[in-house]
């Protein structure tokens, strides 16, 4: 399913340059665990090491800072709920 108003521009692409969109549109619909979890169920190569970088390597500091942001306030509002405090 394309999101609306999203060109998805596959054509012309490599298998490489494919894997490597698909894996960034997945990290980011689903954050660092929905990736992991994607990976461990349809990954196909075995080589964590090369499949790694190819998720990666394009990441910044401020990239990591901000998905640990934003799990550690998605955490800390779940404890809320089950405590009852919200």
């Amino acid at each position: 399913m394309e999101p609306e108003g999203t060109p998805l521009i596959v054509e012309g692409m490599s298998d490489g340059e494919f894997k490597y969109y698909v894996l960034a549109l997945v990290r980011r619909e689903l954050g660092l665990g929905g990736l992991d979890r994607f990976i461990s169920l349809w990954g196909d190569s075995g080589d964590y090491t090369r499949d790694r970088h190819l998720w990666q390597d394009h990441l910044t500091i401020e990239d990591i800072r901000r998905d640990l942001t934003v799990w550690q306030e998605s955490e800390a509002q779940s404890l809320r709920e089950t405590k009852g405090q919200d």
